[in-house]
């Protein structure tokens, strides 16, 4: 309550443990000093939460040619959206110390860090869009890639770090990707791979995005 006396009185926590500066990688790997802590949140008209755990790196370095990024896989992966499902009525209960999270599942994986997220109000209906702005990797060129706008859907994979642009390649995985592993040619995959919805300039860095409602331009 922002306008009692003690506001850090009153707060409620209604999911915990999420990924921070210090993650252990699906490989048992540790990295120290993610680069992606900072998360964003958007609600659905059902209540369901959707959290972005941000990449812990720029291209999944150290790279491993011969194997999927760490990062990305497991039951919680980074450079993905969680999203948190609450009970019958839309409404998070406050955590007891001892309660566990609410029911978690993986929505869509492959996003480097979903720092702008926009939900359509009448998102899940069919026709309503659940948009992403990404914040993409760096290369040694201030010319690409562009940065992504996505259209997310359930179970897709939007490309970190094997793709970027519309369907490039990362260098560092095109080896990788010719081998025979569920991310062959994922790049050209359309059952598993979506593109994005458009493409920015390159570093434009969108930190946040909204769906204007008003009435006051056309």
């Amino acid at each position: 309550d922002p306008l009692a006396a003690n506001p850090k009185a009153t707060v409620q926590t209604i999911v915990r443990g999420l990924p921070g500066s210090r993650v252990t990688l699906s490989d048992g790997n540790v990295v120290g000093d993610a680069a992606h802590p900072l998360k964003a949140f958007v609600f659905d008209k059902t209540g369901k939460l959707y959290v972005n755990a941000g990449a812990p790196s720029d291209n999944c370095l150290p790279a491993r040619a011969t194997k999927p990024c760490a990062a990305g896989e497991g039951a919680a992966p980074l450079a993905a959206i969680w999203a948190f499902t609450p009970p019958q009525g839309g409404i998070f209960p406050a955590l007891k110390p001892d309660d566990p999270n609410p029911p978690r599942e993986i929505f869509a994986r492959g996003l480097r860090n979903s720092m702008a997220l926009a939900m359509h109000p009448d998102f899940p209906v069919a026709g309503f869009a659940f948009l992403q702005a990404e914040n993409s990797r760096d290369l040694p060129d201030i010319f690409q890639p562009n940065e992504e706008i996505n259209a997310l859907e359930k179970g897709k994979h939007y490309g970190w770090p094997y793709c970027y642009d519309l369907k490039t390649v990362s260098p560092e995985f095109k080896s990788f990707l010719r081998t025979v592993s569920p991310y062959k040619n994922l790049c050209g995959n359309a059952a598993l791979y979506r593109a994005p919805l458009s493409l920015r300039l390159p570093h434009a860095a969108t930190l946040g995005m909204l769906y204007y409602l008003g009435e006051k331009f056309p």
